[in-house]
């Protein structure tokens, strides 16, 4: 039986630290050292658009 263990990140990146592009203009949030440990909570990708009652005929509304 697998058991999962209780890593601690060494870092954490929280969900309001969001863009809407990728740009080399946009400074980086976070550097690390290879083997680091990042948490990263995200926002679901359809920003609630999309749900069991949406209408996919058209713009999604929530």
């Amino acid at each position: 039986m697998h058991q999962e263990k209780n890593i601690i990140p060494d870092h954490v990146l929280t969900a309001d630290q969001k863009h809407n592009k990728f740009s080399k203009l946009i400074p980086p949030v976070l550097t690390v050292k290879s083997g680091a440990v990042i948490k990263a909570d995200t926002y679901e990708a359809s920003d609630r658009q999309l749900h069991s009652k949406a209408n996919l005929k058209g713009p999604c509304k929530y």
